[in-house]
């Protein structure tokens, strides 16, 4: 697996880490890989993601009497920055946990 260091902001730099096989293999093109370009699609696809999650979880707990749901789920990400949801969470590169008030 690919290992790229990537400035993320001013002096902070991240190693990203970025399969090029396996479940993102999705066509015989070559992508050339961009660590900060990756790392922003896939930051921006898991902020998307927790939203829909919130009110999606927020619908269905409606009426409930719950006040409060928390989810937590790993993230993997490619060398272009496509986001899939990790079957186990050992095994992510992130962890997202998401607390969502029902009201």
């Amino acid at each position: 697996m690919a290992q790229f260091v990537t400035q993320i902001e001013g002096e902070h730099v991240i190693l990203v880490e970025a399969e090029t096989s396996g479940a993102f293999a999705k066509s015989d093109l070559e992508i050339k890989a961009n660590p900060m370009l990756a790392f922003d699609t896939s930051i921006g696809a898991i902020a998307r993601l927790g939203k829909v999650l919130s009110n999606r979880v927020r619908t269905e707990l409606a009426g409930t009497g719950t006040e409060r749901a928390e989810v937590v789920f790993g993230i993997k990400c490619d060398q272009v920055g496509s986001v899939m949801i990790a079957q186990e969470n050992e095994k992510a590169q992130f962890t997202v946990k998401v607390t969502i008030r029902v009201d």
